[in-house]
């Protein structure tokens, strides 16, 4: 039984892992298509739109990172009755 609850931890992990590295991914996507906006949209109105746009994408994603990150560390003390 602990083989089996290590390989579920490990997996669980993992997958941890990689949804934080395509969300890591997604925020320097945004920034970099926020810096080509000026190259990109002439009309100053719509460019402030659009990096605005990005602006809360980017800071919406950051903001579930961490919130994940943290309720990952949670949960698993909790599982361990460490709290």
């Amino acid at each position: 039984m602990p083989g089996l609850l290590k390989a579920v931890d490990r997996r669980i992990e993992s997958q941890i892992n990689f949804g934080y590295d395509v969300g890591r991914g997604f925020v320097v996507g945004e920034e970099e298509c926020r810096q080509l906006l000026d190259h990109i949209v002439e009309h100053p109105g719509m460019r402030n739109k659009f990096k605005n746009r990005c602006d809360k994408m980017r800071l919406a994603v950051i903001k579930e990172l961490g919130e994940r990150r943290i309720s990952t560390a949670l949960t698993f003390l909790y599982s361990f009755s460490v709290i």
